[in-house]
């Protein structure tokens, strides 16, 4: 069984999947070509299906003693759990750590923009609206810069509020460290725990697979926290400056939607002064 390459473990931890899952499959006097897993090598692609397979196993194999077939599948099923965490603690971990160079970028990007002049008032004939639009194209217009405007307005109360959040978020995360890491010394601890003397081999070897995934789950939430805590300073810039980007487009878009608002009552309180004069003209 090639065990050289098995994703998001240490060499140690591929050794123990590989032997612990060998001995799953080749406990209790079942032979391993009763279970086709003869030469089944663990690859970074195949770690999952690997432990779907035991499973599998496990589930099909004759003469198993009900209490302990339910136990074993439990710890697969663990196993199988902690390894999906452990994927994604990792991903986001690399994510966090990716942002120490994306997020001062984009925060100079969007404070060289905010340092920059605002623009010149806009005007009707500068939002593309002829000077002679009907009313029901300025209420088109303003129907669209209000829609605009409440997307924004949105945004902003978002960004607002993960400022807000991000702020207290260091302390959290410094208590969710210590958390994990008294996890990591009593899972350490159930290392060395005693078993029954009559226990079968399977149950102990699903027990430590379980308890091995767990472990290396814990370790990659930890540096999660830990890259998420060092990134904490620059993304929390670049929402400030995401947040004042918004709130200065924000502002803008108000304007516009106060100028088309005015186009368009003053389009509607002209028209409804010629229908009051040809009503009278009528009348004469």
């Amino acid at each position: 069984m090639d065990t050289a390459v098995l994703p998001f473990c240490s060499p140690f931890l591929r050794r123990i999947v590989a032997t612990l899952l060998v001995g799953i499959f080749l406990s209790s006097a079942v032979a391993a070509q009763d279970l086709l897993i003869s030469g089944v090598a663990i690859s970074e692609d195949d770690t999952a299906a690997q432990i779907e397979s035991a499973i599998a196993a496990v589930e099909a194999r004759k003469g198993l003693n009900d209490d302990v077939r339910r136990r074993v599948l439990e710890y697969l099923r663990d196993a199988e759990a902690q390894l999906q965490n452990r994927i994604n603690a990792t991903r986001a971990a690399n994510h966090f750590a990716a942002t120490l160079d994306t997020a001062p970028a984009e925060t100079r990007r969007l404070r060289a923009l905010l340092d920059e002049e605002l623009p010149a008032p806009e005007t009707i004939q500068s939002l593309g609206v002829d000077a002679e639009a009907s009313l029901a194209e300025l209420q088109q217009a303003l129907a669209k810069a209000t829609t605009e405007l409440s997307a924004k307005e949105l945004e902003l109360a978002e960004l607002t509020a993960q400022v807000e959040v991000e702020v207290g978020r260091p302390a959290n995360l410094r208590l969710r460290i210590a958390q994990l890491q008294r996890d990591m010394e009593q899972l350490a601890a159930r290392v060395d725990d005693q078993v029954e003397s009559d226990e079968p081999q399977i149950l102990r070897d699903a027990r430590k697979l379980a308890l091995q995934f767990t472990r290396a789950a814990r370790r990659a939430e930890i540096n999660k926290f830990e890259q998420e805590l060092l990134s904490h300073d620059v993304r929390l810039d670049e929402l400030r400056a995401k947040r004042d980007a918004a709130a200065r487009a924000q502002v803008l878009l108000q304007q516009r939607a106060s100028l088309l608002r005015d186009a368009s009552d003053q389009k509607e309180e002209a028209a409804e002064n010629e229908s009051r004069r040809a009503a009278i003209e009528a009348q004469e």
